[in-house]
C-alpha cells in the first residue's frame, strides 16, 4: 500500500539466472533473457522492517520465428573441388539448418562445404527450423569442367641461323 514504509529491498531470482536485490520505492522492476524455450520462474520477495511479501510469476519462453532466410555459396565451382554454402536469417531463435545438395547429398549447419561429383547445374536447398516453424531457401550451383592447357612444342623448319632443329623421339 501506499503508506508502506521505505526503503523496500526487492530480491529477485529466476530460473538460471543470477540473483539480484534492489532497494528502491514502491515499485521495481527487472528484466530477464534467456536463450532457449521453455517454462521460467521468477520470484520477487518485497521486505522492509514490518515484514515482507512473496510473489511467483511462472512465464513461457519461445523461440522467435524465422525470417529473411537465404542460401548462397561460391559457385561457379571447378569439378572436384569443394563449394562453400552459407545461410542467413534477418530473425529467429535457435535455428537448425539442413542442406540437400541436389545430387542426393545433404549436410547439416549453417556454413557448409560439398563437393560434387559431375558438371552439371544443382539447385541446394536449405530448411531452416526451429520449435515455431520452418522456411526454405535455394541457391544455384554451377560446376564446370576445369580448363586445360594443352602446350605443343615449336619446330623451326628451314635454314634459320643459330636454331638447331627439335626432334621428338618416343623413347623405347
Amino acid at each position: 500500500p501506499i503508506t508502506t514504509t521505505l526503503p523496500i529491498e526487492y530480491s529477485w531470482q529466476a530460473s538460471g539466472q543470477d540473483a539480484v536485490t534492489h532497494t528502491g520505492g514502491l515499485s521495481n522492476t527487472l528484466a530477464y533473457t534467456w536463450d532457449s524455450p521453455g517454462t521460467q520462474l521468477i520470484t520477487v520477495t518485497a521486505a522492509n522492517f514490518g515484514g515482507s511479501v512473496v510473489a511467483t510469476h511462472t512465464i513461457a519462453i519461445s523461440d522467435a520465428p524465422i525470417s529473411g532466410l537465404n542460401a548462397s555459396s561460391d559457385s561457379p565451382t571447378t569439378l572436384g573441388a569443394a563449394t562453400t554454402f552459407t545461410a542467413t536469417v534477418e530473425a529467429g531463435t535457435n535455428i537448425s539448418y539442413t542442406w540437400d545438395f541436389g545430387d542426393d547429398f545433404s549436410a547439416c549447419g549453417v556454413v557448409v562445404t560439398h563437393t560434387y561429383a559431375a558438371a552439371g547445374v544443382y539447385t541446394a536447398t536449405v530448411t531452416a527450423s526451429n520449435s515455431v516453424g520452418s522456411e526454405q531457401a535455394s541457391t544455384l550451383v554451377q560446376v564446370v569442367i576445369p580448363e586445360t592447357k594443352v602446350y605443343l612444342p615449336v619446330i623451326p623448319q628451314g635454314d634459320t641461323p643459330g636454331v638447331e632443329e627439335v626432334f621428338w623421339r618416343r623413347q623405347e
